[in-house]
């Protein structure tokens, strides 16, 4: 994830840099699932959180994250916790969160389970790697607002990026929303075909799998209003 340009580590995944751009400066950083801490410590050093606290389920990367944030010379302002999500987090250490690299029911799961999610002044950055669907209908059913919520293209993948922040906004029952969130139409055709087709390929399943015909609809509405909110937008 860095190199090495005249003894300034620079970052090159470009999801993770996606997601640094989009950090508040000035802010105490909780990398969720940090795995090697390649954000912290790119953020650490380029002064845009002032510290940072790194944790993960798994010591293999709890000790790869000590590693590298002793090798950047950052062990006196990046910390590293073996724990499950923010559990092991205090509000005080965290005023911006990142949650990447997991499923989008995961993400929730740990946002509800977190003392301070529901925090108005904090920053949430989230990247679910499936189902963001799941996610949405999380925030947006728990007064959640979806400050941006875009699609990072890194070669032929696809990432969904959500920032979010709770301000007690009043629960969205249209589950179509859920599927669309605030993602613009324009720019990401490869996105909008690859949610059509996966819509339309769950109806047929449904229909195949002998479901109820309530179920089936309920495929076919979500395809057919996220087909024409893409056509609508371009």
């Amino acid at each position: 994830a860095f190199f090495l340009r005249r003894g300034i580590e620079v970052m090159t995944d470009v999801r993770l840099k996606a997601i640094a751009d989009r950090l508040y400066t000035g802010r105490r950083l909780a990398d969720i699932g940090s795995d090697h801490a390649y954000l912290p410590i790119y953020a650490v050093s380029h002064g845009i959180c002032p510290s940072a606290v790194a944790t993960d389920v798994r010591k293999g990367p709890v000790a790869s994250a000590h590693e590298h944030i002793e090798k950047a010379g950052l062990s006196d302002r990046i910390g590293v916790r073996l724990g499950d999500g923010l559990t092991v987090v205090d509000r005080s250490e965290a005023e911006s969160g990142v949650i990447a690299g997991m499923g989008g029911e995961l993400i929730a799961e740990l946002l509800a389970n977190a003392p301070f999610a529901f925090d108005s002044d904090q920053q949430w950055l989230l990247q679910p790697m499936s189902h963001p669907e799941a996610l949405r209908r999380f925030l947006l059913t728990h007064g959640f607002s979806l400050v941006e919520d875009t699609v990072i293209p890194a070669g032929r993948r696809l990432y969904s990026l959500i920032q979010a922040r709770y301000t007690a906004a009043p629960p969205v029952t249209d589950t179509a929303q859920y599927w669309i969130g605030a993602v613009s139409p324009r720019g990401c055709d490869r996105y909008w075909e690859r949610l059509t087709d996966y819509l339309a390929q769950c109806c047929r399943g449904a229909a195949l799998r002998g479901e109820s015909a309530e179920a089936v609809a309920q495929w076919a509405e979500w395809e057919t209003r996220v087909r024409a909110y893409w056509q609508e937008g371009k």
